[in-house]
């Protein structure tokens, strides 16, 4: 089974699904499935050398996996690089570059992401 990664926009707030399995999810046709992040955007400001920067990050509060239907399979709360996450596939899907961006992560974008899942491996 192939793995395709979506990384929907970052929602202002978690709780504006009722249903967030549903919301997250967008059919990837038999064979395929999905991993889906939830965050709550922010803005980190840093002051360096008397200046202030600010830049735009995120909190990853969840991240889900779903069948080619939309049926959720695996979970995680509060998904960080390395972490592996566990689901009705055969083996676990891994995040291999995950980051909450901002200038405290040196501006690193957040919309960047990459996993591995048995031989196959992705990095937007």
């Amino acid at each position: 089974m192939r793995l395709s990664a979506i990384l929907l926009q970052a929602l202002a707030t978690v709780g504006v699904f009722v249903d967030k399995t549903a919301a997250q999810c967008s059919g990837q046709g038999e064979g395929n499935c999905q991993l889906s992040f939830v965050g709550i955007p922010r803005t980190d400001c840093i002051t360096y050398d008397n200046m202030l920067t600010c830049g735009e990050a995120i909190t990853w509060t969840d991240a889900y996996i779903f069948d080619y239907a939309c049926n959720q399979i695996g979970n995680a709360p509060y998904p960080a690089q390395g972490l592996a996450i566990y689901s009705e596939l055969p083996w676990t899907v891994v995040i291999t570059f995950l980051t909450q961006g901002g200038p405290n992560n040196a501006f690193l974008d957040f919309r960047s992401i990459g996993f591995a899942y048995a031989a196959y491996s992705y990095h937007n």
